[in-house]
């Protein structure tokens, strides 16, 4: 019986091209604990994914970072997705990732976090396109659910600092399936409108309600709209991309009126 004699090199090409040949090792999903997170200037990152009883070495490349949360941090629970191979050069088996979600945090979340980052990537985020209030408007346009607290808030307080000022109010549904394309129905329709500024917002919510502001269709009109726009979406505490492309942004509708008429703002 021949016994093959291996290099080292030839052997760990070998066991790499095995674990390449098994289908069960290509594109699966594994949950686990972060540990051991490195962040390196070449922009790749590495990590051990453990459990109770077994850890395995996993990287993911530069090229992939953008579909991982920015806070992935030590202790996370995730899944990530990828394929087992072997680094030759150490004779090591690793998983290398291409797509990590945190469990318990949901598809949808993970999915606004990368639109997040894709319309931050292309400067819809940056401060520098952001344009001043007028100080002095003739109308002003408001976005908001029909006979809501939120539009009545804004009205109320509007003429209240401003009595000369003209409100022009645009209705929409701002929750549920249809309102995306309904905001953006009024939109089109103040954009047809001799305004100076418009506020578009309604009262908080849970983050399912707020959704629609997320929309990146919604997103990318607001940013593209002829006036500054103020966002007055939700509490202090919830933000949505609207928020991020808006001119200004109030955390309530009331705030949303001050910063109209020449009051501070949150950002």
């Amino acid at each position: 019986m021949n016994i093959v004699t291996y290099s080292v090199s030839s052997l760990n090409n070998y066991i790499k091209s095995r674990f390449a040949s098994d289908p069960n090792l290509l594109m699966l999903r594994v949950k686990g604990e972060v540990s051991n997170l490195k962040r390196y200037p070449s922009g790749h990152i590495y990590f051990s994914l453990k459990d109770d009883t077994s850890v395995i070495k996993c990287v993911m490349f530069a090229t992939y970072t953008r579909y991982a949360p920015e806070t992935l941090k030590d202790g996370d629970e995730i899944i990530a997705q990828g394929s087992v191979s072997v680094y030759e050069a150490r004779g090591e088996y690793q998983l290398y990732v291409n797509a990590i979600e945190v469990d318990g945090l949901g598809q949808k979340l993970i999915e606004l976090e990368l639109l997040k980052k894709k319309l931050a990537a292309e400067g819809l985020f940056d401060e520098d396109r952001k344009r001043e209030i007028n100080l002095y408007p003739k109308a002003i346009g408001v976005i908001s659910a029909p006979n809501s607290a939120a539009m009545a808030d804004i009205k109320t307080n509007l003429l209240r600092r401003y009595p000369l000022v003209e409100v022009k109010c645009f209705p929409s549904l701002v929750q549920g399936e249809d309102a995306p394309k309904d905001l953006l129905r009024a939109l089109n329709e103040a954009s047809k409108e001799d305004i100076d500024t418009l506020i578009i917002g309604r009262g908080g919510g849970a983050s399912e309600d707020l959704s629609a502001f997320n929309d990146e269709t919604l997103v990318r009109a607001v940013a593209a709209f002829k006036v500054p726009v103020i966002s007055a979406v939700g509490h202090e505490i919830d933000f949505t991309l609207i928020d991020y492309v808006a001119d200004k942004r109030a955390s309530t509708p009331t705030g949303a009126a001050e910063l109209a008429t020449g009051g501070t703002c949150d950002r």
